[in-house]
């Protein structure tokens, strides 16, 4: 078992009801390959943390580098895990509402993801999505 974490752009705006589709899709999508995670969306960035089966990811991963929803799609993490970190979630979506100061974390990593100057190191990376996902209060299951 696997997990991927990565990090990309949009290429269109994405208004709340596009990024509520996308996740039904992945819930759908990703219950029959066993995949779980959480996609975090800020300030017209993407932050996501995939896991499951190596195949299944692998696959995965390939056809969201060729999604013209986004580009500059660049891989943090690729590592055997041997328990999953979102067992419960076919697939979390959030959105975030950057102008709260409990985000900063992730507002700045989104402004060096724009700005193309990522310095952040990838498990740092790791730990600030997970941490802005699970403390969080408006997270929901989808």
């Amino acid at each position: 078992m696997k997990q991927i974490a990565y990090y990309s752009s949009q290429t269109k705006n994405f208004k709340e009801e596009h990024l509520k589709k996308l996740v039904e899709v992945a819930v759908s999508n990703n219950q029959k390959s066993d995949i779980t995670g959480i996609l975090l969306y800020a300030r017209a960035c993407f932050f996501q943390i995939i896991e499951g089966p190596d195949e299944a990811i692998d696959t995965l991963f390939a056809k969201i580098q060729k999604d013209g929803r986004h580009h500059a799609v660049t891989k943090v993490i690729d590592e055997q895990i041997t328990e999953r970190s979102f067992a419960d979630w076919s697939m979390a979506g959030l959105a975030l509402d950057i102008s709260l100061t409990k985000h900063d974390a992730i507002s700045e990593l989104s402004d060096q993801v724009i700005n193309n100057k990522v310095t952040t190191q990838p498990h740092d990376i790791l730990k600030i999505l997970l941490s802005t996902f699970y403390n969080s209060s408006i997270r929901e299951q989808v």
